[in-house]
């Protein structure tokens, strides 16, 4: 005669026993994994305004890809507008980055805190300026960051993708179940005048983390800096056509924005 009793109790002892191995599977392991897409500017496809430290020359009507082979130049981010708590902050520079958090553990996680982690913010370089600004929409995503020193640097929710709202984990519970991907469009600003390194922190209740970053090493973000006395825009002088477009030196920064892909009324001579 079976014992049914006695099966049952070893069948639930049992099963207690897998759920506590993976409860602890779970509590030691990694939350998530980080299924890191790209930034929406990279190595291959930067934004075309770059700046550098060293004071380049570069010859009067270059094509507007041309990039001097002597110094160190870095790309800038993608020059926008700024708005939080109502207030319109002009002159910082974006990045988009598109990333998946999979799940993996045997039982959902919830997260908990979603933040950018600056790792360092230091003046932009100032010794060259090529100045390209965007003429139409901006990014959109539904998260946004704002790299400000002091800044409430969590994840916050955005409609228009240069707006901050609320934060993103006031108003959205997040859980990954094993295998599930959870996908996010991110924008992280810098303000004017700043060489900002960063990298995004998600967090979960197994009081794990998971970084997300440009191939294990912090993204960087640059924005143009206040002064220069060494700046060049794309457009063509005046008393010359459309066929003579080019590089051609700006006094900045006003007269970089204004005479981009037109007329450059005074030429600063090269």
């Amino acid at each position: 005669m079976i014992n049914s009793y006695s099966s049952n109790k070893n069948a639930v002892q049992a099963d207690k026993a897998v759920s506590e191995a993976r409860h602890k599977e779970d509590s030691t392991g990694m939350p998530a994994e980080v299924q890191f897409i790209a930034p929406d500017r990279g190595p291959t496809n930067p934004w075309p305004g770059w700046v550098s430290a060293d004071k380049l020359q570069v010859p009067s009507g270059s094509p507007s890809n041309y990039i001097p082979s002597h110094g160190t130049v870095i790309h800038v981010g993608r020059p926008t507008m700024f708005t939080k708590g109502g207030v319109t902050y002009r002159d910082y520079a974006q990045l988009g980055i598109t990333f998946d958090l999979k799940g993996v553990t045997n039982y959902p996680v919830k997260l908990t805190s979603l933040e950018a982690v600056v790792m360092s913010q230091t003046p932009a370089p100032d010794g060259t300026v090529y100045c390209v600004y965007p003429q139409g929409s901006s990014l959109r995503g539904d998260i946004v960051f704002d790299l400000s020193v002091g800044a409430d640097h969590n994840a916050f929710s955005t409609e228009y993708g240069t707006d901050m709202l609320d934060r993103y984990l006031d108003n959205h519970v997040v859980t990954i179940d094993r295998s599930e991907y959870i996908g996010f469009n991110a924008i992280a600003f810098t303000p004017p005048d700043t060489d900002t390194t960063f990298l995004i922190r998600a967090c979960f209740d197994t009081m794990k983390c998971v970084n997300v970053d440009d191939n294990g090493v912090p993204f960087r973000l640059v924005s143009y800096p206040t002064a220069t006395d060494n700046a060049f825009v794309t457009a063509y002088p005046q008393g010359s056509g459309i066929d003579a477009m080019g590089i051609y030196p700006c006094r900045y920064p006003s007269e970089c924005a204004s005479s981009m892909n037109s007329i450059i009324r005074n030429p600063v001579p090269n």
